[in-house]
Order: C-alpha cells, then sequence, then structure tokens
C-alpha cells in the first residue's frame, strides 16, 4: 500500500482534497447542517472522486504478484527461504535464541 500510494505526489492528493472540500460545501442543500456535507463527501468519495489511475495500476500490480507468487511457487521453496533467512538471522544476533 506504501508503494502505492507513493505514486501519487503528496501535494496533489492535498490539491484533491481540498477540492474534495469545496464540491462537498458547495453541493449541499443546507449548508448550516454538517451532516449534509459529510454525507455528500462519502457520495463523492464512493464514486471515485479519489481515484488516480497510477495507484490503481500499482495495487492491481502488486494484487497480481502476489497471487502469482502464492500460486506459482511451491511450498519447498518458500522454506528455503525461511531456513535461510533464519540462518541469517542466527548469525547476526547469536543471543536471541540464548535463554
Amino acid at each position: 500500500m506504501k508503494a502505492a500510494l507513493a505514486t501519487r505526489p503528496q501535494a496533489e492528493t492535498n490539491a484533491r482534497l481540498a477540492q474534495l472540500g469545496q464540491e462537498a460545501s458547495r453541493n449541499t442543500t443546507n449548508v448550516e447542517q454538517a451532516s449534509g456535507q459529510s454525507a455528500y463527501a462519502q457520495v463523492l468519495l464512493l464514486d471515485g472522486f479519489m481515484l488516480d489511475t497510477r495507484v490503481t495500476v500499482t495495487y492491481f500490480c502488486m494484487l497480481g504478484l502476489f497471487i502469482y507468487l502464492v500460486v506459482c511457487v511451491p511450498p519447498s521453496c518458500l522454506l528455503k527461504v525461511r531456513l535461510l533467512m533464519d540462518d541469517r538471522l542466527e548469525s547476526a544476533w547469536p543471543h536471541r535464541n540464548s535463554s
């Protein structure tokens, strides 16, 4: 998620949030009622107001890679990687398993 959210610049996200606030306050039927603004903002969010193509594509690619690895990588390879990582951790921190 962090990689996907990093594909859109923070300034662009902040500008879009400010625009969402303006749209929500402009299109309410009762300006004095704050719940009308929040309800309209929720409708805008659910309609995809904050969606960005770059973020969506990154999520899709990461999800596709995860599904591919889960389906296609045999469990024996994952066990070997796990054992290799355990050996490296034990050599880096020998006092970790001492009682």
